[in-house]
């Protein structure tokens, strides 16, 4: 997922390259967040 994600947004700065300072968002173009829950790690190995 990781990977998938990165490549996206390697064709997204290879497309707007040279052309604008920032990706615009838009339907084409959305805003992607990958969030990482380490909750669970953390609360996986305590003694209580």
């Amino acid at each position: 997922m990781l990977d998938e994600l990165v490549g996206a947004m390697d064709a997204r700065k290879t497309k707007f390259a040279g052309h604008v300072r920032t990706v615009p968002l838009s339907r084409e173009y959305p805003l992607e967040l990958l969030e990482f829950d380490e909750i669970g790690a953390l609360t996986k190995y305590t003694d209580h």
